[in-house]
């Protein structure tokens, strides 16, 4: 037996809160999330799986759910790099003055501190990192 098409669409756009044919960007989270437990409540008349399973689902999708506080952006594997990032930054700000400091010395002194300074960095992230 065929699906009826056109219940189908009406149960979705009803479940949506919208207009049969209104436009979906259906790269939107808030689209998509509700979307797809409609689509799944229509299928199968309910609907068995947990929100972490229909999340996923979505974020396999590429499609993420905005953070809404800065403690949910620094969680987020963008924000925990964002922070390393500008931890490193800040660093390399703090050290420019000690840099120009030994404008003196012999070339490859600036250049081994400065490499110096970078592998500490490396292996701070690294091991920052491994104990998450």
């Amino acid at each position: 037996m065929e699906n009826d098409t056109g219940a189908y669409v009406t149960a979705v756009a009803r479940a949506l809160g919208i207009g049969r044919d209104e436009p979906l960007d259906v790269t939107d989270w808030a689209v998509m999330r509700p979307m797809v437990e409609a689509i799944i409540r229509h299928e199968l008349g309910g609907n068995p799986y947990p929100a972490s399973v229909i999340d996923k689902g979505v974020e396999m999708a590429n499609i993420f759910r905005p953070v809404t506080s800065v403690k949910e952006a620094a969680a987020s594997g963008t924000g925990k790099a964002a922070i390393e990032t500008g931890a490193i930054a800040a660093a390399a700000a703090a050290a420019a003055p000690v840099v120009q400091a030994m404008a003196g010395l012999p070339q490859w002194t600036g250049v081994a501190l400065v490499l110096g300074a970078v592998l500490l960095a490396i292996l701070f992230i690294i091991m920052r990192r491994r104990d998450a």
